[in-house]
């Protein structure tokens, strides 16, 4: 028989079992290793697809950012790698333009990674929630987790 630990209106209630809780009128509090694990799996797999949109050009855009970089530690001076100034004709800037554009993109990319990263670490909040937070934590993660990867 599995007991409980939960906090209830600032009062601890350690080894009921799940009935006791609900009988006692705070069985909504009680929230058990599986949901928990349920709710970070849903979480984590939010995360998988935005990071599976984004690897999917990842090496594209890290080659794209390094030449950027390149090009402007050289004081954009010189002739840039072919992934700038093809981004520059395709885009109609000047190969300075285009640099700066491309590592604003790549930052945008990275602060967007790692703010998945962020919401995805909140998994682990979820163990001091009842049941009905942690299901609204969940989705709101999720589809926080979900608009990001909609912009990538």
């Amino acid at each position: 028989m599995k007991l409980y630990t939960i906090q209830h209106d600032g009062k601890i209630f350690a080894n009921f079992t799940r009935l006791e809780l609900v009988q006692a009128g705070i069985a909504e509090q009680v929230i058990d290793a599986d949901d928990i694990a349920d709710f970070k799996t849903e979480i984590d797999v939010a995360a998988e697809k935005t990071y599976a949109v984004a690897s999917r050009f990842g090496d594209e855009y890290k080659a794209k950012a390094a030449a950027a970089l390149a090009f402007k530690d050289a004081g954009y001076k010189g002739t840039p790698a072919n992934q700038v100034s093809d981004f520059a004709v395709a885009a109609g800037l000047s190969v300075e333009d285009a640099a700066n554009v491309i590592l604003a993109q790549s930052d945008q990319f990275n602060a967007a990674l790692n703010e998945v990263s962020r919401l995805r670490m909140q998994k682990f909040t979820l163990g001091s929630l009842s049941v009905v937070a942690a299901q609204v934590k969940t989705a709101d993660l999720c589809a926080q987790i979900a608009m990001i990867g909609s912009q990538l």
